[in-house]
């Protein structure tokens, strides 16, 4: 199994980006046609946009995530919820 196949199966949209920009790239360097190039490289373009879009996994925190989840489920006011002494 190829390594988009893979990330496909995955469902990992940042893999799958990943190995669209090594075959797209891998395919203008063994192409001949001019227009293929110019078509491709319009492509790969547009790939590595789409992956620097993408949040940047080593920068995600899970400890920070799960820190504005409870602040935000503090604030959420549910009377069912509330303690009794109230």
């Amino acid at each position: 199994m190829g390594r988009l196949t893979a990330a496909v199966k995955r469902g990992d949209k940042r893999e799958i980006l990943l190995a669209l920009q090594a075959i797209t790239a891998e395919t203008i360097e063994e192409t001949t046609s001019g227009r293929d190039v110019a078509a491709l490289s319009k492509r790969l373009i547009e790939i590595s946009e789409k992956i620097e879009a993408l949040p940047n996994p080593n920068d995600i925190n899970p400890v920070d995530d799960m820190a504005d989840f409870i602040k935000e489920f503090d604030e959420y006011d549910d009377p069912r919820f509330e303690d009794e002494d109230d």
